[in-house]
């Protein structure tokens, strides 16, 4: 029996309470290899976090209906075609991407910078400076960001040249974290399209544009689950 959509909502805010609160948990003990700050550092180190900024841009919003991506790339070999894929793509609301090479932002104009409504990390899988600089830039990140804003990319990831420890790692850390991770082909103008397309699809709900579901919801239905331990190589891309 399918239960009403309001006991969906109240159990998937439910395990994502609890999972933010293993998370802190594990932080805590030094069992969490990537670090989160704590909620109390947030209004501390104000400037060296990226924050989220929904009570202050809840009525902007409802006015621009409008979203905000964030590409994060250090080696920016993808960012721009990736943002013009997202920019061309067909849509039913307004996006604007900005592009990062690491984080924490720049505090410039930090006061006037709209919300971020996702935040995509792509991983070069060939390099495992990228992977372990990507740890690094989660730790500049607000919390709320592990609940449903958080994505993980890695281009050309079934190449005869990739690197099947550091792919392995990729989807470790994207599971730690609950968070969707997609393999896509970044060479081509069809790979292209194909992730622009998931990527304003999970924009859409973070930005609270379908009527009803959350992003907490969407974080439960597409996060990455754990690697088999005996099959490190198994490589499957998120629903």
């Amino acid at each position: 029996m399918l239960l009403p959509l309001s006991d969906q909502v109240a159990g998937v805010t439910r395990k994502a309470t609890g999972r933010r609160e293993a998370i802190e948990r594990q932080r805590k003990s030094g069992d969490l290899v990537v670090g989160i700050p704590n909620v109390s550092d947030l209004a501390v180190g104000g400037n060296q976090v990226l924050r989220d900024w929904d009570e202050c841009h809840t009525g902007a919003r409802d006015r621009e209906v409008s979203s905000l991506v964030c590409l994060v790339e250090t080696e920016r070999q993808h960012q721009d075609k990736l943002a013009e894929a997202i920019l061309a793509a067909q849509r039913s609301f307004n996006v604007n991407v900005h592009l990062a090479d690491s984080l924490p932002l720049p505090t410039k104009n930090e006061a006037n910078r709209p919300r971020i409504d996702l935040v995509v990390f792509i991983v070069n899988h060939f390099n495992s400076h990228s992977l372990e600089l990507t740890k690094s830039y989660l730790q500049h990140l607000d919390v709320m960001y592990f609940l449903g804003r958080l994505c993980f990319l890695v281009s050309d990831a079934r190449s005869a040249k990739s690197d099947r420890d550091i792919l392995h790692a990729v989807r470790e850390m994207a599971a730690q974290y609950s968070s969707p991770l997609l393999f896509t082909e970044l060479q081509t103008e069809q790979g292209l399209a194909t992730a622009a397309d998931r990527l304003l699809v999970f924009t859409k709900v973070s930005a609270g544009f379908v009527p009803g579901v959350s992003s907490l919801f969407l974080n439960t239905l597409t996060s990455c689950s754990h690697p088999m331990e005996s099959s490190p190589t198994k490589l499957s891309d998120t629903d």
